[in-house]
């Protein structure tokens, strides 16, 4: 299996890798933009990952059915090559899959991991009530058809769902004509199918969460920290806060969290 990585490297000596996973109906292309290239400034070895049919990761069948245990082990075909100390950095549905990870494949090597704007442990049934509350008729037709496209398939819709009010339309233009289709099965899976155990993490977490995320609310991330023993974080931004203006606010206290 083909799994891309954008990878980059520090010209001093890497203090680490940090290793990217991004959400639902992404790829490793948008952390490039902001933290990718920040990161790497600061002296971190950078892996931005697209899973299996994201991106330009190899194709394996049909996008709708693919799980979130592949996406799982996508992740771990990267991981497992890295040599040095490891940070995860999941977003959205990569914080859920940064939580499968740690329970499925702890390891000496993997000292910290971040989850930002994560889908909850408990599932990802409250940010489906938030859509289901906005646009009715879209989200059925996404039942319809198992496609998430009509969720997101003009930018006033994808602004609200996804980032802050206060988000700059250009950005809104750049972004949302990007995004891909996600699979219904690793909807389901995060629904209800697959979920993680609601357990304390073998290694210290930040959780951080956005102040104006339409989709996860603060309450679901209060229960997944305690569960979790994890600190939490609430920030000025949306879903999509890695993208969002201020961006470097957030990257900041990431650091703080990986470095100390």
């Amino acid at each position: 299996m083909q799994i891309e990585t954008i990878h980059t490297k520090p010209s001093a000596p890497s203090k680490g890798t940090i290793v990217l996973l991004h959400g639902v109906c992404f790829g490793a292309w948008y952390w490039q933009t902001n933290f990718q290239p920040w990161f790497t400034q600061q002296g971190y070895d950078v892996i931005a990952i697209s899973y299996r049919n994201h991106g330009r990761s190899e194709q394996k069948g049909s996008l709708r059915w693919r799980t979130i245990n592949e996406y799982i082990e996508d992740v771990h075909s990267v991981v497992s090559t890295i040599k040095g100390d490891v940070y995860l950095i999941g977003h959205s549905m990569g914080g859920f899959i940064v939580q499968h990870y740690l329970q499925k494949h702890p390891s000496a090597k993997i000292k910290k991991a971040v989850l930002l704007c994560s889908v909850p442990a408990s599932g990802i049934s409250g940010a489906t009530w938030q859509v289901i509350k906005a646009y009715p008729f879209s989200f059925l037709q996404a039942l319809v058809t198992m496609s998430f496209k009509p969720v997101f398939n003009s930018k006033e819709k994808a602004k609200k769902l996804m980032f802050a009010p206060t988000v700059c339309d250009a950005l809104i233009d750049d972004i949302v004509p990007k995004m891909q289709d996600e699979s219904f099965r690793a909807y389901l899976d995060m629904m209800l199918l697959n979920l993680p155990e609601r357990k304390p993490s073998p290694i210290p977490l930040l959780m951080i969460g956005g102040e104006e995320d339409f989709l996860i609310r603060k309450q679901s991330l209060q229960r997944n920290a305690q569960q979790l023993g994890a600190e939490l974080v609430m920030m000025k931004g949306g879903h999509n806060m890695n993208l969002e203006e201020g961006w470097e606010v957030v990257a900041l206290r990431i650091e703080d969290f990986i470095a100390h």
